[in-house]
């Protein structure tokens, strides 16, 4: 059974509904704007009866993303903004749409609730949080970047207290100064601790083939274990925290992972001293905007109007500061919550319409 992948979802004719989604389906595209397409897939018969269902299928950087139908319904019924999205997609932005989507269309209102609420207010703060991250990267690019090993971590227990472990050996004389001069040992019963010596060797014989606090200091993820003498002097002990290394190795990553990743061309909003990603910032109230039309009946709308278009657009190009968009912000949440109240949506959508609609599609596409 073969791996599902974009290109044999293509080949199979597994894709149901296809479309362009993001700025350009929302109206707040600019020239430079990406092209994000999202989708609904069947996953084929067989791959459900084999279990190995497959939920949602992307490319590296999630600019193409495909559900599986039953993944589809399970996040529609959770009212998700961006399955909304992408069920109430504009008809110039369709690219996909297989004659068996006619029944989740015409039942797409049923899948509209109070959920709505906390959902797109939730995915409004999500944005709003995103956008002070990049304050977080701003700072991490300041003191985080430079790569620590193991031995950054490695600490000795001297008298009553801790000394880093690569201070301890900068004040060592020559020959002593070089972590390949010692090894550690196991003690029992005491987690990342071990009993460190000096080891001594034949004078033909070099440190670095056998000894170390690490096998490779650039490579190295853990403290390297000894096999020495019994005469080998007792140092100390050594901790490694190897909990902070693990914690600055994910850190650290994720860094390298935004700098690869992240669009050099977003522009960043300063206010009140503090950073903020501007793109976050429009997704904060464009969700905000869509809340509202759903609290006061008016459904999901997609395409944002021209005058809010020019706005978000502003907001995108740094046109407006940041505490008056979050000023904006929080009185949209205040009268979204009072809308809500007072509207008359289900409380939440139905689990049976989510199964009698999946069920009805997959009969129609296994013909069973």
């Amino acid at each position: 059974m073969e791996e599902l992948t974009i290109d044999i979802l293509k080949r199979d004719n597994l894709i149901i509904f296809e479309a362009i989604a993001g700025s350009r389906a929302y109206g707040t595209n600019i020239p430079s704007s990406d092209t994000d397409i999202r989708g609904i897939f069947m996953i084929p018969l067989e791959y459900i009866i084999a279990d190995h269902y497959v939920p949602q299928i992307s490319d590296e950087k999630n600019d193409i993303l495909y559900y599986e139908l039953g993944r589809f319904l399970e996040l529609l019924r959770n009212n998700n903004p961006n399955i909304h999205d992408l069920l109430y997609t504009p008809a110039d932005c369709i690219l996909i749409n297989d004659p068996i989507m006619e029944v989740l269309i015409e039942n797409r209102e049923k899948f509209i609730s109070k959920q709505c609420r906390l959902s797109y207010s939730g995915y409004a703060y999500t944005q709003i949080r995103k956008a002070r991250g990049l304050d977080k990267k701003v700072n991490w690019e300041a003191s985080e970047m430079k790569r620590k090993t193991v031995l950054d971590f490695c600490y000795l227990m001297i008298k009553d207290k801790t000394v880093p472990f690569k201070e301890w050996l900068m004040r060592r004389p020559m020959f002593f100064n070089n972590h390949k001069n010692y090894g550690l040992s196991k003690i029992d019963h005491a987690r990342d601790t071990f009993a460190m010596h000096y080891i001594f060797f034949e004078p033909n014989i070099h440190n670095n083939l056998y000894g170390g606090v690490v096998s490779d200091e650039e490579t190295a993820n853990d403290v390297h274990l000894t096999s020495f003498s019994k005469e080998a002097p007792f140092i100390t002990h050594l901790v490694f925290n190897k909990d902070g290394y693990s914690s600055h190795a994910k850190k650290y990553k994720e860094y390298q992972d935004w700098l690869k990743n992240h669009n050099k061309n977003r522009i960043t909003i300063i206010d009140s001293g503090k950073p903020y990603d501007s793109k976050n910032l429009l997704h904060c109230l464009r969700l905000l905007y869509m809340a509202k039309d759903i609290a006061d009946g008016k459904g999901i709308v997609v395409r944002r109007s021209p005058e809010e278009c020019k706005k978000l657009i502003g907001i995108r190009m740094g046109e407006f500061g940041a505490d008056d968009i979050l000023t904006e912000a929080e009185e949209l949440v205040k009268y979204i919550d009072e809308a809500f109240e007072k509207s008359d949506l289900q409380d939440d959508v139905p689990f049976s319409l989510c199964a009698n609609i999946l069920s009805d599609m997959r009969h129609k596409r296994y013909s069973i």
